[in-house]
């Protein structure tokens, strides 16, 4: 469910530039939706793959974190209203809001 960061591009945000193809970490997200995407941990890569090297660790605990948002959001823990970019969670009784 988790999926490596930066993907091998070159992207542009206004000022800052960053050429990911030698880019040195290995980040991890899930993306919700186009608007939503939730950074985890990772640390410098020294594999090819997610699932190998020092990356591995940060790799499972995005994956074991991305099934346990998932769920909240099946069970109706997060709720996330897209019409007006809020996402509520629901925690012990206390509403939390993210606009």
């Amino acid at each position: 469910k988790a999926h490596a960061l930066p993907p091998p591009s070159k992207y542009t945000f206004s000022q800052l530039e960053i050429k990911t193809k030698d880019f040195p970490l290995r980040l991890y997200c899930l993306r919700i939706s186009n608007e939503i995407v939730i950074l985890f941990n990772g640390t410098e890569k020294n594999s090819q793959k997610a699932q190998e090297g020092n990356t591995k660790k940060f790799f499972e605990e995005a994956n074991y974190f991305a099934s346990k948002i998932d769920e909240a959001i099946i069970n109706k823990e997060i709720i996330l209203n897209f019409k007006e970019g809020k996402i509520t969670s629901t925690n012990g009784g206390n509403k939390i809001e993210i606009n």
